[in-house]
């Protein structure tokens, strides 16, 4: 139909419709055109931005990422220096250590030379190890004696008294294992039993309540008994005090009194319970008791001494006076003694009489108690310069 039409128009209207369609053609192509080249700079424009922004990122990490590898180089720089510090101290404490071993090699070879040549030369009875432990000036030294014990000869009485010589040292491991030797090797040997036992109850916690109920039967069953009654029933008293069980030990010395007992063991009971008396802070009683015991033991010295000083407490300056004299008399050469007399005629008659029974005391005093007597000297001394300051310190007189 087109071709039809356009048969029929003049020829300048087919050339003018032609020219108008390329024409048309020719915008259309050149808006085209237009349209893409906007397109394509907007993309770059867009890229441009993002490849920029990405860039700068990378720039900033890679900035940090220097900064951190910096700081990991000074780490690993002071790392390398404490190493090669360590190295060297290391080195110096192997020479140290290696100079020493050559010493110790040398000094046992020199000893070796006065080393008995043969193992029965090397063996000493466990007496004469005992006797050079108890001698021995330190506890490494006493310890080496005591391990050169030989374990399949010596006796329960021997393992005892390496027990004994441990705890007087204070190193109580060590006596406890002593101990368990002694009343593994004698079952009998009941002075060691309760050696093990009460050490047990003061220094192992958990084991506590067991070996004191152990402890207090074996004690019951043999307060009576002549050989060693008596000290498992002191070594009891000694647990139960050192660890505050003082209502407990009182009415264990009044459950035993009820029943019938030798003069003594009832003797060494009140005088024990006396003494618990005393912790709680029930001076009557303790004093009660005492006279109990001395009524039972009149020359007991242990009584006599407490009695006398619970009286001095008391301020019953003539009784425990009377008390102090009569042990003194059983016992003239004792320090101790003298110097109870000494605190009593302080309070009693004054100054000046204590310092003439120290001065007597000074003649059987051990190191230990020369060291007491001349701080009591001491106390005295600074009593007498402060009475001429204040002469209301001077000691007033108690009339017999």
């Amino acid at each position: 139909m087109f071709a039809f039409q356009t048969g029929s128009l003049p020829l300048v209207s087919l050339l003018l419709l032609v020219l108008f369609i390329l024409v048309f053609l020719i915008f259309e192509v050149r808006a085209r055109a237009a349209l893409r080249r906007a397109l394509t700079d907007e993309i770059d424009s867009c890229v441009q931005s993002r490849l920029g922004a990405l860039v700068g990122d990378i720039l900033r990490q890679s900035e940090e990422a220097r900064r951190q590898l910096a700081a990991f180089a000074t780490l690993h720089r002071e790392a390398q220096e404490r190493k090669n510090g360590f190295d060297s101290h290391l080195g110096s404490a192997k020479e140290e250590i290696e100079k020493l071993l050559s010493e110790i090699r040398a000094t046992a070879a020199e000893a070796a030379k006065f080393a008995p040549a043969t193992a029965a030369l090397e063996w000493t009875p466990p007496e004469t190890l005992l006797r050079l432990a108890v001698q021995a000036p330190d506890w490494p030294a006493a310890a080496g004696h005591l391990s050169r014990i030989d374990r399949e000869n010596a006796t329960s009485r021997d393992f005892q008294s390496a027990g004994d010589i441990c705890a007087d040292r204070a190193i109580y491991a060590k006596a406890l294992e002593f101990y368990k030797l002694a009343a593994d090797k004698d079952p009998e040997n009941f002075a060691a039993r309760a050696e093990l036992l009460a050490l047990t109850a003061e220094f192992r916690a958990a084991e506590r309540a067991e070996s004191l109920q152990v402890l207090h039967d074996l004690v019951a069953q043999n307060l009576t008994h002549p050989l060693y009654g008596s000290d498992i029933e002191k070594r009891y008293f000694r647990a139960m005090i050192s660890l505050g069980r003082h209502r407990e030990w009182s009415e264990f010395c009044e459950a035993q009194l009820k029943q019938p007992l030798p003069r003594a063991v009832q003797s060494a009971l009140l005088r024990h319970l006396a003494l618990c008396w005393q912790k709680l802070g029930r001076q009557e009683e303790a004093i009660a008791t005492c006279d109990a015991a001395l009524k039972l033991s009149p020359e007991d010295s242990e009584v006599l001494a407490l009695y006398s000083r619970l009286l001095l407490h008391a301020k019953k300056y003539e009784e425990s006076y009377r008390m102090a004299v009569r042990l003194l008399q059983r016992n003239p050469a004792s320090t101790r003694n003298y110097m109870l007399l000494a605190e009593i005629q302080e309070r009693r008659i004054g100054r000046p009489a204590a310092r003439d029974l120290l001065k007597r005391a000074l003649q059987w005093a051990s190191a230990k108690e020369q060291f007491e007597i001349e701080d009591y000297q001491a106390k005295l001394a600074a009593l007498d310069e402060l009475s001429q300051t204040m002469p209301a310190t001077q000691p007033q007189i108690i009339q017999a």
